[in-house]
């Protein structure tokens, strides 16, 4: 039998666990390797902002592609954030 790779499901009316992990807590999983990009608007202009594991902002940039390589030069996987 398959084993179902999927997180269980948080009791009737409650939470999931890992949406009460702490950032430390979460960069220890693992993620500290992963840069997270998110498009917002910033004053009408499109920026993408890039993010660690732990929340913190570590750049903005005006293009996608440019996030992405700004990550991989640090030695990040980036990641979409929607």
């Amino acid at each position: 039998m398959a084993r179902d790779a999927r997180p269980p499901l948080p009791p009737e009316g409650g939470t999931h666990p890992l949406r009460n992990m702490t950032s430390a807590a979460f960069a220890a999983l693992g993620a500290e390797g992963l840069a997270y990009i998110k498009s917002s608007e910033v004053d009408g202009e499109r920026l993408f902002k890039v993010y660690l594991a732990d929340g913190r902002e570590i750049a903005t940039m005006a293009h996608r592609d440019l996030a992405e390589v700004m990550a991989r030069q640090n030695d990040l996987e980036p990641v979409s954030v929607h």
